[in-house]
């Protein structure tokens, strides 16, 4: 019996992990490699990675010794360089989005009110808010019904966030 069955990893799924992981062999051009990870269905207007995704919904690649928002890598392979302290903006508004033609690049407040124009973003006291005021309303109107834990859950963010809501510290 072959030593990787005895140790209970089956060849066969270890291939099937690699599959769902896109591996690619040794040596494939950058490009390549990054196409791969590309759905390009004629259906939909973007195309969008199927690679790795960082917890904001951003595909991730590694170029180069380091690893970059699929979108910028995109924009580096496909229509040029990114300056320094330039970031890489979505058109479509999709973070998994990576064609070009839907890419352009912009400063960090340039994005911020793109996104805010875009209504896809709000401000509350500097920072970016989860809740509608709606939302937080409801909180308060729950929060002697329901614990802590149970309105975070419902409502996606911290007990931290729920309490200070509740205590009306958070407009």
């Amino acid at each position: 019996m072959p030593n990787s069955v005895a140790n209970g990893n089956q060849p066969h799924v270890i291939l099937s992990l690699m599959a769902k992981r896109h591996y690619t062999p040794r040596g494939t051009p950058t490009a390549e490699r990054f196409i791969g990870r590309v759905d390009k269905s004629a259906a939909a207007p973007c195309w969008l990675w199927t690679g790795c995704v960082n917890d904001h919904g951003y595909g991730m690649f590694k170029l180069g010794e380091r690893g970059v928002t699929a979108s910028r890598a995109a924009h580096i392979l496909f229509i040029g360089p990114v300056p320094r302290g330039i970031q890489v903006c979505h058109r479509c508004d999709n973070p998994r989005c990576v064609r070009p033609s839907h890419l352009f690049l912009g400063t960090a407040k340039e994005n911020a009110a793109d996104s805010m124009a875009k209504g896809r973003r709000t401000r509350v006291s500097g920072r970016r808010a989860k809740l509608t005021p709606e939302q937080r309303i409801e909180i308060r109107e729950r929060r002697g019904r329901e614990s802590l834990g149970q309105l975070a859950h419902a409502f996606g963010v911290s007990r931290t966030a729920i309490l200070k809501i509740a205590g009306r510290r958070q407009s």
